[in-house]
């Protein structure tokens, strides 16, 4: 269903996407992104996001996880794109998905999804899975912990606590493509 790497980044890098993750610009926004709630991002789960990066951007916080993730793994990164994202506790308070489960998937044009917490502890700030969209329990919960990569089939429902424990939660979503064929795919879905 996952799978889980602790100390995904040296210390090196993990410094590398501090860095990053305090000197880049995010924006405000709701997740699904694609769905408009009316400019209401309190209808959805809000948060703040930077721009994605791709390996085109050629951008040190994507080479660094690119770098990271086939060290750690001995997979080949062919495509990858990835962000930095962060939720403020008293804004998920506000919102309507506040202590609500909303199971999701991601686009199939990747062959894994995931992310890496980056500054907390705790199952309320972790990732919950799901058997199916329209389930209402997790089969599993994987708790934040400082520098841990939780990666997956993007097909698995998923979806973040909402019972958030710490004021702001840092994540690094990312989204890889490692096989040729998911490549061809992603390229056509592209043009």
């Amino acid at each position: 269903m996952f799978q889980l790497i602790e100390n995904f980044y040296n210390k090196e890098e993990y410094g590398t996407v501090l860095f990053y993750f305090i000197n880049e610009h995010f924006i405000g926004c709701h997740q699904p992104n694609d769905i408009w709630m009316n400019a209401d991002k309190f209808k959805a789960y809000p948060c703040y996001q930077t721009t994605p990066f791709t390996l085109e951007s050629n951008h040190e916080l994507i080479n660094t996880l690119k770098k990271t993730f086939e060290r750690q793994t001995g997979l080949k990164v062919l495509q990858l794109k990835s962000f930095l994202r962060k939720t403020k506790k008293i804004e998920l308070e506000k919102s309507s998905c506040w202590k609500q489960l909303r199971p999701h998937v991601d686009d199939d044009y990747y062959d894994f999804a995931g992310l890496v917490y980056l500054n907390s502890n705790s199952l309320k700030d972790g990732t919950h899975f799901f058997i199916t969209k329209e389930s209402y329990e997790p089969t599993t919960t994987i708790g934040s912990k400082f520098n841990r990569c939780v990666f997956y089939n993007p097909l698995v429902p998923h979806a973040p606590s909402t019972e958030q424990d710490i004021e702001e939660r840092w994540v690094q979503p990312f989204f890889i493509i490692t096989k040729e064929s998911t490549l061809e795919r992603y390229k056509k879905n592209e043009t």
